[in-house]
C-alpha cells in the first residue's frame, strides 16, 4: 500500500445524474471545506444519463481530505466520487 504525504493536490471525479444541475451544490460543499474552487463539467455517458465532474483540491491532512470526500458524496444526484 503506498502511503499518502502531505499536503497533496488531490484531484475528485465526481460522477452524478445528468439531470441534476450539482455545479452549485458541489462549489457549496467545497466552500463550506474552505476550497475557493468550482467543479468543471466533464464528459456525459453513452446513454446521458450521468456526467463527471471535476476539481482538484490541495489538502494538508488525511482527515480534511476524507471530510472532503464524505460531504461531496452526500450530495443529491451524486452516485460516486472517485
Amino acid at each position: 500500500m503506498t502511503e499518502i504525504k502531505f499536503p497533496i493536490d488531490w484531484h475528485f471525479k465526481i460522477i452524478g445524474l445528468a439531470s441534476a444541475d450539482l455545479a452549485a451544490p458541489i462549489s457549496a460543499v467545497l466552500h463550506a471545506h474552505g476550497c475557493p474552487k468550482h467543479p468543471v463539467a466533464g464528459s456525459l455517458s453513452s446513454n446521458g444519463s450521468y456526467r463527471t465532474w471535476n476539481v482538484s483540491v490541495i489538502f494538508n491532512d488525511r482527515a480534511h481530505m476524507e471530510e472532503m470526500s464524505l460531504a461531496l458524496s452526500q450530495v443529491p444526484g451524486v452516485k460516486m466520487v472517485l
